[in-house]
């Protein structure tokens, strides 16, 4: 899921034609990942040990690499 919204972040920032908008957008994504940290810190409050063998399994925002 992050990484689709990665890509339309930045597909949106190539195609507006205000780069100041297009930035700005790609800005706001990035600054949005310190959440994905938080949501696995919730998570792992919320399930535990299942939330952890989830996590050793599957990557958060590139398959395969992190």
């Amino acid at each position: 899921m992050y990484s689709a919204l990665a890509l339309y972040a930045i597909g949106q920032a190539l195609v507006i034609p205000n780069w100041v908008a297009g930035l700005s957008n790609v800005i706001a994504f990035g600054s949005s990942l310190h959440f994905v940290s938080a949501q696995g810190e919730m998570m792992a409050q919320q399930f535990g040990a299942e939330y952890a063998a989830y996590s050793a399994r599957t990557k958060r925002l590139v398959p395969g690499i992190w």
